[in-house]
Protein backbone atom coordinates (compact mmCIF):
# COMPACT_ATOMS: atom_id res chain seq x y z
CA UNK A 1 0.00 0.00 0.00
CA UNK A 2 1.42 3.94 -0.71
CA UNK A 3 1.07 5.73 2.12
CA UNK A 4 -0.01 9.51 1.26
CA UNK A 5 2.32 12.20 1.78
CA UNK A 6 1.62 15.22 3.09
CA UNK A 7 3.27 18.80 2.97
CA UNK A 8 4.21 21.10 6.17
CA UNK A 9 4.15 24.33 6.28
CA UNK A 10 7.38 24.97 3.85
CA UNK A 11 6.05 23.04 1.18
CA UNK A 12 8.24 19.67 1.98
CA UNK A 13 6.63 16.25 1.11
CA UNK A 14 6.12 14.65 4.83
CA UNK A 15 4.70 11.06 5.41
CA UNK A 16 2.23 10.87 7.87
CA UNK A 17 3.22 9.83 11.09
CA UNK A 18 2.46 6.32 12.63
CA UNK A 19 -0.43 6.90 14.95
CA UNK A 20 -2.02 9.15 12.11
CA UNK A 21 -1.93 6.18 10.11
CA UNK A 22 -3.07 3.81 12.58
CA UNK A 23 -5.95 6.57 12.93
CA UNK A 24 -7.01 6.10 9.81
CA UNK A 25 -7.50 2.68 9.83
CA UNK A 26 -9.00 2.69 12.48
CA UNK A 27 -12.10 5.05 11.54
CA UNK A 28 -11.57 2.56 8.04
CA UNK A 29 -12.18 -0.60 11.05
CA UNK A 30 -15.26 1.44 12.54
CA UNK A 31 -17.27 2.23 9.57
CA UNK A 32 -16.66 -1.86 8.42
CA UNK A 33 -17.59 -2.72 11.48
CA UNK A 34 -20.50 -0.35 11.96
CA UNK A 35 -21.76 -1.64 8.38
CA UNK A 36 -21.47 -4.71 9.62
CA UNK A 37 -23.56 -4.52 12.46
CA UNK A 38 -26.18 -2.74 10.50
CA UNK A 39 -26.40 -5.56 7.88
CA UNK A 40 -26.90 -7.74 10.83
CA UNK A 41 -29.23 -5.97 12.06
CA UNK A 42 -31.20 -6.42 8.95
CA UNK A 43 -30.67 -9.92 8.29
CA UNK A 44 -31.14 -11.03 11.85
CA UNK A 45 -35.00 -9.21 11.52
CA UNK A 46 -35.72 -11.08 8.25
CA UNK A 47 -34.23 -14.63 9.52
CA UNK A 48 -37.15 -14.08 12.37
CA UNK A 49 -39.65 -13.40 9.83
CA UNK A 50 -38.26 -16.43 7.63
CA UNK A 51 -38.98 -18.77 10.52
CA UNK A 52 -42.29 -17.01 11.17
CA UNK A 53 -43.18 -17.80 7.30
CA UNK A 54 -41.82 -20.93 7.65
CA UNK A 55 -44.11 -21.86 10.85
CA UNK A 56 -47.56 -20.29 8.74
CA UNK A 57 -46.63 -22.32 5.67
CA UNK A 58 -46.46 -25.65 7.88
CA UNK A 59 -50.16 -24.46 9.68
CA UNK A 60 -51.29 -24.02 6.54
CA UNK A 61 -50.02 -27.36 5.45
CA UNK A 62 -51.76 -29.28 8.52
CA UNK A 63 -55.30 -27.10 8.82
CA UNK A 64 -55.52 -26.03 4.99
CA UNK A 65 -54.07 -28.76 2.66
CA UNK A 66 -51.44 -30.74 2.71
CA UNK A 67 -50.50 -29.83 -0.74
CA UNK A 68 -48.48 -26.58 1.20
CA UNK A 69 -45.60 -29.48 2.36
CA UNK A 70 -44.24 -28.50 -0.33
CA UNK A 71 -44.03 -25.09 0.23
CA UNK A 72 -42.64 -25.59 3.78
CA UNK A 73 -40.09 -28.24 2.32
CA UNK A 74 -38.89 -25.66 -0.24
CA UNK A 75 -38.89 -21.90 1.60
CA UNK A 76 -36.12 -23.13 4.00
CA UNK A 77 -33.87 -23.35 1.10
CA UNK A 78 -34.53 -19.24 0.71
CA UNK A 79 -32.97 -19.16 4.41
CA UNK A 80 -30.92 -22.00 5.90
CA UNK A 81 -27.77 -19.85 5.46
CA UNK A 82 -28.71 -17.02 6.73
CA UNK A 83 -27.22 -17.98 10.57
CA UNK A 84 -23.54 -18.30 8.57
CA UNK A 85 -24.01 -15.07 6.64
CA UNK A 86 -25.02 -13.61 10.41
CA UNK A 87 -22.13 -15.29 11.57
CA UNK A 88 -19.31 -13.61 8.97
CA UNK A 89 -21.16 -10.10 9.77
CA UNK A 90 -20.94 -10.82 13.90
CA UNK A 91 -17.25 -11.34 13.76
CA UNK A 92 -16.28 -8.70 11.08
CA UNK A 93 -19.14 -6.39 13.21
CA UNK A 94 -17.07 -7.26 16.30
CA UNK A 95 -20.12 -8.53 18.16
CA UNK A 96 -20.19 -10.45 21.31
CA UNK A 97 -19.19 -14.05 21.51
CA UNK A 98 -22.63 -14.84 22.34
CA UNK A 99 -23.89 -13.86 19.35
CA UNK A 100 -21.23 -15.53 17.20
CA UNK A 101 -22.46 -18.56 18.84
CA UNK A 102 -26.10 -18.29 18.71
CA UNK A 103 -25.38 -17.45 14.94
CA UNK A 104 -23.46 -20.84 14.33
CA UNK A 105 -25.92 -22.53 16.59
CA UNK A 106 -29.08 -21.52 14.75
CA UNK A 107 -27.33 -22.86 11.73
CA UNK A 108 -27.13 -26.02 13.75
CA UNK A 109 -30.57 -26.18 14.87
CA UNK A 110 -31.65 -25.56 11.12
CA UNK A 111 -29.30 -28.93 10.42
CA UNK A 112 -31.41 -30.71 12.79
CA UNK A 113 -34.32 -29.89 11.17
CA UNK A 114 -33.38 -32.19 8.59
CA UNK A 115 -31.49 -34.49 10.75
CA UNK A 116 -35.13 -35.16 12.81
CA UNK A 117 -37.18 -35.43 9.79
CA UNK A 118 -34.64 -38.10 8.07
CA UNK A 119 -34.26 -39.81 11.30
CA UNK A 120 -37.94 -40.41 11.44
CA UNK A 121 -38.23 -41.49 7.92
CA UNK A 122 -35.20 -43.84 8.04
CA UNK A 123 -35.68 -45.38 11.32
CA UNK A 124 -39.65 -45.14 10.89
CA UNK A 125 -40.17 -43.66 14.59
CA UNK A 126 -42.85 -40.52 14.03
CA UNK A 127 -41.41 -39.84 17.73
CA UNK A 128 -38.43 -38.51 16.08
CA UNK A 129 -40.64 -36.05 14.10
CA UNK A 130 -42.13 -34.76 17.12
CA UNK A 131 -39.06 -33.04 17.84
CA UNK A 132 -38.87 -31.51 14.71
CA UNK A 133 -41.69 -28.55 15.82
CA UNK A 134 -39.66 -28.02 19.23
CA UNK A 135 -36.67 -27.53 17.76
CA UNK A 136 -38.29 -24.83 15.70
CA UNK A 137 -39.45 -22.85 18.91
CA UNK A 138 -35.73 -23.62 19.64
CA UNK A 139 -34.80 -21.76 16.02
CA UNK A 140 -37.31 -19.10 16.48
CA UNK A 141 -35.83 -18.01 20.57
CA UNK A 142 -32.22 -17.91 19.01
CA UNK A 143 -33.52 -16.04 16.16
CA UNK A 144 -35.15 -13.54 18.05
CA UNK A 145 -32.26 -13.17 20.68
CA UNK A 146 -29.80 -12.28 17.30
CA UNK A 147 -32.58 -10.11 16.23
CA UNK A 148 -32.70 -8.00 19.29
CA UNK A 149 -29.29 -8.15 20.17
CA UNK A 150 -28.14 -6.14 17.25
CA UNK A 151 -29.31 -3.11 18.50
CA UNK A 152 -27.84 0.10 17.30
CA UNK A 153 -25.43 1.36 19.44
Amino acid sequence: MVAERRSDTSGTATMPSPSETQERHARADSARGHRSRVAFRILAWLFVGCVLVQVLIAGLAIFDTPLRWSWHENFVHFFEYLPLILLVLAFTGRMPHRVRWLSFGAFALIGLQYAFIGMARDWNMPVIAALHPVNALLIFWVALFLARSARPA
